[in-house]
């Protein structure tokens, strides 16, 4: 089950960042994907579900941002990809507001989903939105600067231990001020905490196909491959991590450590990929 945490701060205060962000990826192993790559264009910088052609997160030279999760309370099964709606909001122009309303008036056709979007341009303060189908929570929210949100596979801000503790160890991080890769280093030790967050009754309850391990599998901010009894082709755990810093002069790093394919319980590699570029001051979107 994928986490997502994200802080922006465009003021004048000390921070030297305008987008904090750190997400693990929790997926079954045998799902190819293509690690974060620069897609033709050189603009939309992503890693690539190959099933389904669509991504899960990404980030553009031009300063868009998007981010999808899984609602585990619904699981309707559904032709459309979820990873296609982080794509069609890289590729286009929208604001995060336009596109997050306009999806709300045709999300029901998609299986369960959190949509996260930015418009991180300089010279302009920072734009989020929220979207999801989640039946239980309003659909569209704008979000705002200076607060940190976590995302799991519930809706925005729920609050089960694993986020709570995940938003907690990301806000300290932030504020000791280390030296850029030192904080990614402390980043990418955080998404790999295994530290189990069970029993939590805020961990909703899920359908009975699922095994009854898996509540507990999903309470740490890292799945380490699990899978049922005789069954490699159910092997799931985290399989991406993704750390994105933009500073306030545009500069921007982005931090991806991935288990190598084929991935196989027991005998994982892990290898880190770094891009650095900058933000240019091409309109995101008119």
């Amino acid at each position: 089950m994928c986490v997502i945490f994200w802080r922006v701060d465009d003021t004048e205060q000390a921070s030297p960042y305008r987008f904090v962000l750190l997400a693990n990826r929790d997926e079954f192993f045998a799902r190819p994907a293509v690690p974060a790559h620069f897609w033709e264009g050189e603009t939309v910088l992503a890693g690539k579900d190959v099933l389904k052609g669509g991504t899960w997160l990404g980030i553009t030279k031009t300063g868009r941002f998007a981010a999808v999760t899984n609602l585990r309370t619904d699981l309707k099964i559904s032709e459309l990809s979820r990873g296609t709606l982080v794509a069609e909001y890289l590729e286009g122009d929208s604001s995060p507001s336009q596109f997050a309303a306009e999806l709300s008036a045709k999300g029901s056709d998609y299986g369960g989903f959190n949509l996260v979007l930015a418009d991180l341009r300089l010279g302009k303060p920072v734009e989020m939105a929220y979207c999801t189908n989640c039946k239980d929570v309003e659909k569209v929210q704008d979000l705002r600067s200076g607060t940190c949100y976590g995302l799991c596979n519930e809706w925005l801000e729920h609050p089960t231990k694993k986020l709570l503790y995940g938003k907690d160890r990301l806000q300290n991080l932030i504020q000791k001020n280390a030296p850029k890769d030192e904080l990614i280093e402390q980043m990418l030790a955080l998404a790999a905490d295994e530290t189990s967050h069970f029993p939590d009754d805020k961990i909703p309850a899920l359908p009975a196909f699922f095994p009854k391990e898996w509540r507990q599998w999903s309470s740490s901010l890292f799945i380490k491959g699990v899978q049922r009894k005789g069954e490699p082709e159910s092997a799931y755990g985290t399989r991406t991590t993704t750390v994105i810093l933009v500073e306030k002069n545009g500069h921007i790093t982005f931090v991806e450590k991935t288990l190598e394919e084929p991935i196989v319980i027991g005998e994982c590699k892990w290898k880190i990929r770094r891009h650095e570029f900058e933000l240019q001051e091409k309109a995101a979107h008119s």
